[in-house]
């Protein structure tokens, strides 16, 4: 769209009179706001186009036929039993506790206290074992 300015210097290089010149730049604004209309209608027009897809095409006709819905149930079936099966084969026997057992009769039991020693070596560290 051109302006009113680029308008009047293009007429003026035209070699028309002033009331032809006047007419063609009526003429001009005539076929702008013609044109601005047209725009509008045709983006109205798209957006109605737009809406009406969606109605056609939108979530009703993607719904599945009962043979189409019973084929995906079973295919859905197979599948969930497939997965099942190799989780089972994946999954790992689950740590049991280690259980403590009397030792036996010919094993003697050792215990082992932490002692205080080396602690005392350090005088800083005499309040902290004094503490444990």
């Amino acid at each position: 769209m051109k302006t009113h300015a680029k308008q009047s210097i293009e007429l003026d290089h035209l070699n028309l009179t002033p009331e032809a010149k006047t007419e063609v730049s009526n003429l001009i604004q005539a076929l702008q706001n013609e044109l601005k209309l047209l725009e509008a209608k045709n983006q109205a027009l798209m957006l109605e186009l737009a809406h009406l897809r969606r109605i056609r095409y939108g979530v009703k006709s993607e719904a599945l036929s009962q043979p189409q819905l019973s084929m995906f149930e079973e295919d859905w079936e197979t599948d969930v039993a497939a997965i099942e099966a190799e989780i089972e084969q994946l999954l790992l026997p689950v740590p049991q506790k280690p259980s403590v057992h009397a030792l036996g009769a010919n094993l003697c039991r050792i215990t082992c206290h932490a002692s205080n020693t080396a602690m005392n070596r350090n005088p800083a560290n005499a309040d902290s074992a004094a503490a444990i």
